[in-house]
């Protein structure tokens, strides 16, 4: 009975793989893939993949929100734009537990003024705030962006007032209803009394999620999971633990193949410099770890994948990992990958960053720099 419950195990897997394998050997896609916005990263992080349980974290104010809005919010949305024969859709339920909704809107509005037409302000620009107001010829542009925008946002839907667990889980759970079936079947257990005598009884249980369109990638994000409301009888480190366990990774990621996006801060002693006896920063002592995840280092275990932004020019350095800091300045972020459950890990990506327009990219080989010293000037900070 066991042999024959095994064959039927590996089998129906072995039917998936070659399924698989079918589907990208015909041109489509198994996840949404990085390759476009971070190509050396997508050699060993290939894309947004169903089922998948992400962690941003880096320490306040380095643009961990950023990354995660540029990897899992604009990235996917543009791959999907640019290639609308990759049959594949996409939901985003961004839980913004910091931001309102309104910050987050302009926050996307910057990102595409760059990358559209190569302007860069930022959001206080953007709502008029400085002595001159928003020129003209930007608000002319940015109506012309109406039907671009109204495509995104109905991707993209924005929840600033669920903020407990148990709230956002409704919410997602709410959404799987609407846009799928969440199966559940029949078992018989056995149990005995006191007296040894067994009673056999039936019992609902859950089987599985059917959604209604498989090529539909939904994407779960929270930013950041420290500001959770907190749960009844619960305190601060209970409440993540149970977002992080019971829903994310028992629930949204395990059986619904949902993906789950949380940002989570670094604790506060992790960016505290150490020094050796000669007096030099103990640089690894300040980039983003698993241990250093803050008010709840658990999670870590739930996630399938960690990544880590670290920003040396916050702490003075001038040289980090061959690139000249003095002239990038705050321009220059370290993408790491910290655990890897789905593929390679503990590598590191340099980054361009640019800040007011949520702008990420990879910068070229540092072998280029030394070459040729003037590419500096393409992504020197002010």
């Amino acid at each position: 009975r066991l042999v024959k419950w095994s064959n039927i195990v590996y089998s129906e897997r072995l039917r998936q793989l070659e399924e698989a394998k079918k589907h990208v050997d015909n041109g489509k896609l198994n996840c949404i893939p990085f390759y476009e916005a971070y190509p050396r990263l997508s050699k060993y992080l290939p894309g947004i993949v169903k089922g998948t349980y992400y962690i941003v974290s880096a320490n306040s104010g380095i643009g961990k929100t950023q990354l995660a809005k540029h990897m899992f919010v604009l990235t996917p949305y543009r791959f999907i734009k640019n290639n609308p024969d990759c049959g594949l859709k996409l939901k985003i339920l961004y839980f913004a537990l910091e931001e309102s909704r309104e910050e987050f809107i302009d926050s996307l509005i910057v990102a595409h003024l760059f990358e559209k037409y190569g302007i860069s302000i930022d959001t206080l620009q953007l709502r008029s705030m400085y002595k001159n107001s928003l020129s003209q010829d930007i608000l002319d542009k940015l109506k012309e962006c109406q039907e671009y925008f109204n495509d995104l946002f109905n991707c993209v839907e924005v929840i600033d007032s669920v903020s407990n667990p148990t709230g956002i889980y409704k919410y997602c759970r709410d959404y799987s209803e609407q846009h799928g079936k969440h199966i559940h079947t029949t078992r018989e257990f056995t149990e005995k009394d006191s007296f040894g005598n067994e009673k056999k009884t039936n019992e609902r249980v859950y089987s599985h999620y059917e959604p209604n369109d498989p090529n539909e990638y939904v994407i779960v994000l929270t930013d950041h999971i420290s500001l959770l409301g907190e749960e009844s009888g619960m305190n601060k480190h209970q409440t993540m633990s149970k977002w992080s366990v019971d829903y994310c990774r028992k629930q949204i990621t395990k059986h619904w193949k949902y993906i789950v996006v949380n940002i989570q801060q670094q604790s506060s002693e992790s960016e505290k410099q150490q020094f050796t006896i000669s007096g030099k920063s103990i640089e690894s002592k300040l980039e983003p770890s698993l241990d250093g995840l803050g008010d709840n280092k658990m999670t870590q275990r739930d996630a399938l994948v960690v990544l880590g932004l670290f920003a040396p020019d916050r702490y003075g350095i001038e040289v980090h990992n061959g690139y000249n800091i003095k002239v990038l300045k705050d321009n220059y972020r370290q993408l790491s990958i910290l655990k890897n459950r789905i593929g390679r890990s503990n590598l590191k990506i340099p980054l361009y960053f640019k800040g007011e327009s949520n702008h990420f990219e990879e910068l070229p080989p540092v072998e280029e720099f030394i070459q040729n010293p003037l590419l500096y000037n393409k992504y020197k900070g002010g």
